[in-house]
């Protein structure tokens, strides 16, 4: 096993994961095994990461921040398939790992408060004896509660629909959290809304309403192939409903009886993607 390298990419900029970080092996200073760069904006590395590596080589990388900025992830994917993660990680200021094909790029998502970004990376190159432990179990990232905040654009109630609400997320830097203004609160929202378009398996949600005391939040299901709905938990104004358990199908429906014009703000609090296990859920 060759020398880890460490590659430190210090930016002025914000990293948006979508740009080119245009960099060389001449662009790095130093003389190995520690290398940096200076960037300007930019957010997609190359497999090659400056020239320090082939772009053939599968490779372990570590990557950390000085920062434990919520917003901040990085993503693996295939140069030609930019919003389709073949593994993810929220970054912070620990080092964590991700497994790097031939040919894949990482992808790094870092904006928020105006600040010099200093993304910190350990370089592993891994021969074909190296590989097959990760190849037979993977080193998976620790899975963390997502947390997200949806109301209707200029005011509005929500009530059980048929039609997708169709939230479209953007990341809020006072709350920390995805937050989304639906045209029409009547409709529903799907596991892939929650969970970057994961499908496959079920979530549980936790939901609460905000600004209307006095009022109610009935938190309801839709079956997929019929206009079927199942009232399941209710909550009272700033209080959490009981976990439901979202199935891969299953369609997640709110109503509320504020008067029209009001602001109705619904905050979900989603588990990560996996099996059947908390209790007392509904």
């Amino acid at each position: 096993m060759a020398e880890p390298i460490k590659l430190v990419l210090t930016n002025t900029g914000t990293y948006d994961g979508s740009s080119p970080i245009n960099i060389t092996r001449a662009d790095l200073t130093g003389s190995g095994p520690v290398y940096e760069a200076q960037l300007n904006g930019g957010g997609v590395v190359d497999a090659s990461f400056g020239g320090l590596v082939s772009p053939t080589t599968a490779k372990l990388v570590s990557i950390a921040i000085d920062s434990d900025f919520p917003g901040a992830f990085a993503r693996v994917t295939s140069p030609d398939s930019p919003t389709i993660p073949i593994r993810e990680v929220g970054l912070s200021t620990r080092y964590q790992r991700v497994f790097m094909a031939g040919g894949e790029v990482l992808r790094i998502v870092w904006s928020g408060e105006s600040r010099t970004r200093r993304v910190l990376i350990l370089l592993q190159d891994l021969s074909e004896r190296e590989c097959t432990p990760y190849m037979r179990v993977e080193h998976r990232p620790v899975q963390l509660m997502s947390r997200y905040l949806i109301e209707v654009q200029g005011g509005g109630t929500f009530d059980f629909g048929p039609t997708p609400l169709q939230p479209i997320w953007q990341f809020d830097q006072a709350l920390k959290i995805r937050r989304a203004a639906v045209a029409s609160g009547i409709g529903f929202v799907s596991v892939g809304d929650l969970t970057n378009g994961h499908y496959r398996q079920g979530i549980y949600v936790w939901a609460r309403m905000s600004n209307s005391p006095g009022n109610a939040l009935q938190v309801g299901l839709k079956a997929p192939f019929a206009t079927d709905y199942k009232e399941v938990t209710v909550a009272g104004n700033m209080e959490w409903s009981k976990p439901v358990w979202m199935s891969a199908t299953d369609k997640m429906v709110f109503r509320t009886n504020q008067a029209q014009g009001a602001v109705n703000y619904i905050e979900l609090d989603v588990s990560p993607v996996q099996i059947r296990r908390v209790t007392g859920a509904v």
